[in-house]
């Protein structure tokens, strides 16, 4: 079974293996879902997919290399599940030449090693079904929607020489059957998601440069956001240090702004809006997983300039204690020319029970906070999430974002009829920081100019059901329901109105 430990190879918070060149560019370390999906829960293991058709038990044979040993043969199964990562650039596909690896075959596999093992091609194709109840849009809007969303991605990773390699990925996500308009994330037919040439300068020292993800740490800042049809991504520089003690990453980029779906162009840089950082990973301190970081956003056409210095802690005990933390202070120029300050805070604590010899939950209860300020503007002094994957964290609803929000929240893990189907049952209860108004997950304010009457903004429930049919095939089954709170019954201008979100997603990798 899956089972949620602490990670030796990464900064990520799903399922975070090393990258070829960092390693907080694998899937984010937390989900019981699978380790590309958006749906994460903090940090698991590599066993996901303990299917008893893919174990080995046959006797030790020697092959070129020496003994296939048993450890061997498994340490190349986890080699094979584990291939895609977070962002495709850092998928490792060397199992196919591991003489001890005697698992399955997928489609795919043959495209791999192409040109005398220089140039790995693939891709990913998913398709997911939403209907949406009063929550078509952002936030509460009383508007209800049935519709398709599709998206296919096309990589090649060719390695021109031994210390040089180009990397281009291919995007197109479209959507369909929709009575409303479609939101931004949700179309953009054809697209370089990701292009850039990448130096090896030393055994440590790599510095790319182009088109490319950022994925970093557990996602709540920095995202490639893949929940979304679309993902994020960026253009710029970036140069990373690595070892087996850990990674020290420093970029330099302009987020990628998307164009109209039905704009034949490529989308553009978005040169108005300057980010930047240094993000150090630490792997195996005292405390566990140590993470620090300095992150800067500059929005030009906004008029403000953020700076974010925060840390991550990550780890477990030897009692099966799990826990995880994460903070960090806010400061620089608001819009209207005052100091910002601001800030966030995440605490979870778990422990994974054995309450049988076969089954063994896991339990955690979370509390996250992100302050809010006397505005109602992006530019103003409330705690600015940047470029996160807030669907992962604050309800799969996608309600509110990390500004100005108390939440407070609680989780059940467990297998469900089998290793194949993982249940995940998350409580949330959302209450403002400031008595002003909620913001949405792309920094707008839901309701700006009105007060609020009261600060509970209200509970969601959310079931999702995992289905790892194998390590490349994948389903999703969710349903949320949102029971608003005082917020929605006492305020001016908005709906007093419960939502509810079904969904259910289908993915293959090859």
């Amino acid at each position: 079974m899956e089972v949620l430990v602490f990670q030796q190879g990464s900064g990520a918070l799903t399922d975070p293996g090393p990258s070829p060149t960092a390693p907080n560019e694998s899937p984010a370390a937390s989900s019981i879902v699978e380790s590309q999906s958006s749906i994460a829960e903090p940090v698991l293991d590599s066993s996901a997919y303990s299917d008893a058709d893919l174990s080995y038990s046959a006797p030790c044979t020697c092959c070129a290399n020496g003994c296939c040993t048993k450890k061997k043969k498994e340490a190349a199964m986890a080699k094979m599940k584990g291939a895609y990562q977070g962002v495709f650039y850092a998928n490792d596909f060397s199992y196919l030449d591991d003489p001890c690896y005697d698992g399955p075959s997928f489609f795919g596999d043959s495209l791999k090693g192409l040109l005398d093992g220089t140039l790995d091609v693939g891709g990913e194709a998913r398709v997911r079904y939403h209907s949406e109840n009063n929550h078509r849009g952002l936030g509460i809007t009383g508007n209800d929607d049935n519709f398709w969303l599709t998206r296919y991605r096309m990589f090649a990773n060719w390695h021109l020489s031994e210390n040089v390699r180009f990397y281009g990925e291919y995007l197109y996500a479209d959507s369909g059957g929709e009575t409303f308009a479609s939101r931004p994330i949700e179309e953009n037919r054809g697209e370089a998601q990701n292009l850039f040439l990448e130096a090896q300068l030393t055994d440590n020292l790599s510095v790319r440069g182009g088109r490319q993800e950022l994925l970093m740490g557990a996602q709540r800042l920095i995202s490639p956001l893949d929940w979304a049809n679309t993902r994020r991504t960026f253009d710029g520089v970036r140069a990373t240090y690595a070892n087996q003690d850990g990674s020290l990453e420093a970029f330099y980029t302009n987020p990628v702004r998307r164009t109209a779906a039905y704009d034949d162009r490529w989308d553009a840089t978005n040169t108005d809006v300057d980010f930047f950082g240094v993000y150090m990973t630490r792997k195996d301190t005292w405390l566990g997983q140590w993470e620090n970081y300095y992150l800067g956003f500059n929005d030009d056409a906004g008029d403000f300039d953020y700076h974010t210095i925060g840390s991550r802690i990550v780890g477990k005990t030897g009692s099966n204690w799990l826990y995880e933390y994460e903070g960090g202070t806010q400061f620089g120029t608001n819009s209207d020319g005052t100091d910002h300050s601001a800030g966030f805070f995440t605490g979870g604590l778990g422990r994974q029970v054995a309450m049988t010899s076969d089954w063994k939950p896991t339990f955690w209860m979370w509390y996250d906070y992100a302050s809010g300020g006397d505005d109602d503007l992006r530019g103003g002094d409330g705690f600015d999430h940047m470029f996160p994957l807030a669907h992962k964290y604050l309800g799969f609803m996608d309600l509110f974002g990390r500004r100005n929000i108390h939440d407070i929240n609680a989780q059940f893990i467990t297998p469900f009829f089998g290793e194949k189907v993982k249940l995940i049952l998350w409580y949330h209860y959302f209450m403002l920081d400031e008595k002003t108004t909620p913001f949405n997950v792309v920094m707008n304010p839901s309701n700006p100019g009105n007060a609020a009457g009261d600060r509970e903004l209200g509970h969601e429930i959310d079931v999702l059901f995992q289905v790892a049919l194998n390590p490349r095939n994948s389903a999703l089954i969710g349903y949320s329901h949102f029971n608003s709170g005082k917020y929605y019954s006492t305020t001016a201008g908005v709906q007093n109105l419960d939502a509810d979100f079904f969904y259910f997603q289908y993915q293959t990798r090859f």
